[in-house]
């Protein structure tokens, strides 16, 4: 089996001329790593996640070029193809509102809150064996602010599309990861490896006002009531 420090370094020597690795997270248990990548596109910073794995992503319409090999090694040449083939396709620039959501995910972490994802009863009971479409599933899908400790404790059901359409969209480019729990909830926790490089230099003091401005929804208040 390849090194980390290997892998990291053959995936560093096939990226493009315009791209730096920024973070990486290795998942030991399914075999599986996540690559944090910074592209400059014409003057414009945009972030692309880049996955390699011995098997498919559970996660359908997820924002990521994706490397799936049986092989125990990873080469530079193989990571330089897929993403000559494919950054376009998922590079974000991540937008005002985007930006303002994933600075809410870090402020309900430190308070103890997680969103919560009630699974269709299929896909919970397969735990990943079965595809989770973030377009479709996900959308249809109850999501709620619950309590990270307790999930039985509190929970602030999500009423706004728009708002869960950017937390599936953020989900599939690895800004959340998944933990299986009871009653058919999945939590929905920060990979900070993203979240704290992404937001090194955010500044604005108003992503309250830019969220309830977007959203005007109660569980946004609701949230801000409970953090503040």
């Amino acid at each position: 089996m390849q090194s980390e420090q290997r892998m990291i370094t053959e995936v560093k020597a096939g990226l493009l001329v315009n791209m730096q690795l920024v973070a990486v997270n290795f998942a030991r248990s399914s075999n599986s790593s996540y690559w944090l990548i910074k592209v400059e596109d014409n003057g414009v910073i945009k972030w692309l996640t880049l996955r390699i794995a011995s098997h498919k992503s559970w996660l359908e319409n997820a924002r990521a070029v994706e490397i799936v090999s049986d092989q125990s090694i990873i080469d530079s040449g193989e990571v330089k193809s897929e993403l000559m083939k494919n950054w376009h396709r998922f590079a974000s620039e991540l937008t005002p509102v985007e930006l303002a959501v994933l600075k809410l995910f870090m402020e309900m972490e430190q308070n103890g809150l997680v969103c919560l994802l009630e699974l269709p009863a299929d896909i919970d009971e397969n735990h990943k064996a079965k595809p989770l479409n973030l377009m479709t599933d996900f959308m249809n899908s109850k999501l709620m602010i619950g309590s990270r400790n307790n999930v039985n404790k509190l929970r602030i059901e999500v009423d706004s599309s728009d708002f869960q359409s950017l937390v599936a969209r953020l989900y599939g480019m690895n800004f959340l990861f998944s933990q299986f729990t009871v009653h058919r909830l999945m939590k929905l926790l920060p990979t900070n490896q993203w979240l704290e490089p992404v937001l090194s230099n955010y500044t604005d003091q108003n992503w309250w006002q830019a969220l309830q401005e977007r959203f005007g929804n109660r569980f946004i208040r609701e949230i801000k009531s409970i953090i503040e």
